[in-house]
């Protein structure tokens, strides 16, 4: 009988002993596949960005577009980030979805949540933690930004260069629902798995197991026979925020994607479920185009009552989703971080 076809039973996997040069080998190679999943985001773009402005060059030369050149280019831009994350997504969605999946860490927490007053939680919670986010940093920037001249210039070139600041079916298309599938899918599903297994070196039999088991079709059994300690988990949460924050590839932005990063690792391992960090994601993307608007109207009970509204917002979304995804609220259990 094959190895796939071998019963062994989830229940009874536990960690095994693992030599320190073996650890130090798995996690390298994990390091580097992390690393190799930046390398795909990134020369997605790099790629897409150079054939777009040869073929832009090329159009301009026989006349195709005209008017302001540098205008033209960049509100074209936001066509090439659509094909850049539509490539993206054709590399890393059946690598996470048919290879990754099925045998991570997170799927052994990617259980039946409880339905009725703890979905609604769960909804509420990523709704308010989506525009709460959204509104601190911006509150943040505006105050910190005005002491570096240059990284503001260079902040506002690049936010209003008219691809994605103004609300346009496209852009909605790319900013609210092409990077938070493909970045979450890049970033949690794939960059946190393997982060996750260059700290976690002692359940290598077990995510192997696990493949077998799902390729001869059999019950996984136990799906939290993976246990990863709190301090590993946030070990590789913080790798996979840095790494989300280096991708933007800009200091102003990868600050703060990086702590965003640290909270959609922490919404991904709590619920087990990528749709809640695709919900939060974009959420987050999509109150940026009405920023002004909120400010505009909060900002009428004076500054400190506005951040106060904000961080309350944070706190109030973050307590609903921990609620609704808690240990013990139905007949499956999520395990606490």
């Amino acid at each position: 009988m094959s190895e796939f076809n071998t019963p062994v039973s989830c229940e009874q996997v536990s960690p095994s002993r693992i030599a320190p040069a073996d650890a130090v080998k798995n996690g390298v190679a994990y390091l580097l596949a992390g690393l190799g999943v930046f390398g795909i985001v990134e020369g997605a773009q790099l790629i897409v960005g150079f054939v777009w402005g040869v073929g832009f060059a090329a159009l301009w030369a026989v006349g195709f577009f005209t008017g302001d050149v540098e205008a033209v280019f960049d509100a074209s831009l936001v066509y090439a980030l659509a094909l850049a994350q539509l490539l993206t997504l054709t590399v890393t969605m059946p690598w996470w979805w048919c290879r990754i999946r099925p045998r991570s860490f997170s799927s052994a927490r990617d259980r039946r949540l409880p339905r009725g007053g703890a979905s609604f939680m769960r909804v509420a919670g990523i709704i308010l933690l989506g525009v709460a986010m959204q509104m601190i940093i911006s509150y943040i920037l505006s105050l910190v930004l005005p002491m570096f001249p240059s990284l503001e210039q260079g902040y506002d070139e690049m936010m209003n260069d008219g691809a994605t600041s103004e609300l346009s079916a496209i852009s909605l298309l790319v900013v609210a629902v092409g990077a938070p599938i493909s970045e979450e899918i890049a970033c949690r599903g794939l960059m946190l798995e393997f982060s996750l297994r260059v700290v976690c070196p002692e359940w290598h039999d077990a995510w192997r197991e696990r493949t077998c088991r799902h390729r001869a079709r059999l019950p996984l059994g136990d799906a939290s026979a993976m246990r990863v300690p709190p301090a590993r988990f946030w070990i590789a949460n913080l790798i996979q925020a840095a790494l989300f924050g280096i991708l933007h590839m800009n200091l102003v932005q990868g600050i703060y994607a990086g702590a965003m990063g640290l909270v959609f690792g922490w919404v991904f391992w709590r619920s087990g479920k990528m749709r809640y960090n695709i919900g939060l994601h974009l959420v987050l993307n999509f109150s940026s185009y009405f920023v002004g608007g909120i400010d505009t109207v909060l900002g009428l009970l004076g500054p400190i009552v506005e951040l106060a509204a904000f961080m309350a917002m944070l706190v109030l979304g973050t307590v609903l989703f921990w609620l609704g995804t808690k240990e013990g609220q139905g007949p499956s259990k999520v395990l606490p971080l």
